[in-house]
């Protein structure tokens, strides 16, 4: 089960990466297909990173 978390996590680590990196370039400020999304999703990887190098 370890393993499955560890993958998921992963992935959306890549999914912050790519978002941090192209947002500059968005024009849509729209919830799904622009910035406000990125805005939601972002404030979910300190939970990520937290339980990365705690182990839970």
């Amino acid at each position: 089960m370890k393993d499955h978390t560890h993958i998921h996590d992963e992935l959306l680590l890549r999914i912050a990466r790519h978002l941090i990196m192209h947002a500059s370039f968005l024009t849509d400020l729209g919830l799904f297909h622009g910035k406000m999304g990125i805005v939601l999703f972002l404030p979910i990887m300190p939970s990520i990173q937290y339980r990365k190098y705690t182990h839970e």
